[in-house]
């Protein structure tokens, strides 16, 4: 019994191994292949963007809806007291907001596992269609726990 992880050990499995040819990218980082565009890069830095049309509807309208519904998310469950409309140029038809909520990865009655995340909302609105792009995405992880 005592000789039987040493029999284990000794298997020599190379034929298993799958060979990948390496690049200077997976010298670095062997994931680089999964990672390739799964995160949108402008600039060196992370924002996700998208447009979204509607038809008929001026760029007043687009101002006045999008504007509620920022104003709105500032006082979600999660968002702290510092989520406000930063940016409100109506003639331009340009909105920003400033978040920062709390991101909870696992909360019980004995522990809560949370971050604080920071982001901004800009929304560009324009006759038919709507532009929003979340930028300056951050967060601050190890904020609250002990060394």
């Amino acid at each position: 019994m005592c000789m039987m992880p040493l029999a284990t050990m000794a298997q020599d499995n190379t034929w298993e191994r799958v060979e990948i040819e390496e690049t200077e990218e997976t010298k670095t980082n062997p994931d680089a292949k999964y990672l390739a565009g799964a995160v949108p890069v402008v600039d060196g830095k992370v924002e996700f963007s998208t447009v979204i049309k509607a038809p008929g509807k001026t760029k007043e309208q687009i101002y006045d809806i999008t504007k509620k519904y920022i104003v709105k998310m500032t006082t979600e469950q999660n968002q702290t007291e510092f989520s406000r409309l930063v940016i409100d140029d109506h003639e331009k038809g340009e909105l920003c907001g400033a978040f920062q909520e709390w991101l909870v990865f696992k909360s019980s009655s004995l522990s809560l596992d949370r971050t604080r995340f920071f982001y901004n909302l800009v929304a560009e609105c324009k006759n038919g269609e709507l532009e929003l792009r979340m930028i300056r995405i951050h967060y601050l992880y190890e904020e609250e726990r002990d060394p």
